[in-house]
């Protein structure tokens, strides 16, 4: 697991702000350039694909470890849920 070192190293805080920030940019170049050629519009969302693969490793290690055992498994849930709410 090399993901582990990288998460250890530099904490879960600065990895999901530069994973997000990260996809950012090339979803946002997808959304105002429309008449891109099918390449370069491949090519960013390879780049986002990639980028937010981090962030959702990471959405199920940080929440369990900043919440009380007591609301855990509950906040855990609503805060996931929410992608599958309308």
């Amino acid at each position: 697991m090399a993901f582990l070192p990288v998460l250890g190293k530099f904490g879960r805080r600065p990895l999901l702000i530069a994973s997000f920030a990260t996809a950012t940019v090339p979803l946002l170049l997808l959304g105002l350039l429309p008449g891109l050629p099918p390449v370069a519009s491949g090519l960013l969302f390879a780049v986002y694909a990639i980028a937010i693969g981090g962030p959702t490793l990471l959405q199920w290690i940080y929440p369990n470890e900043l919440l009380p055992t007591e609301i855990r498994a509950t906040a855990v849930g609503v805060g996931t849920g929410q992608y599958l709410m309308p």
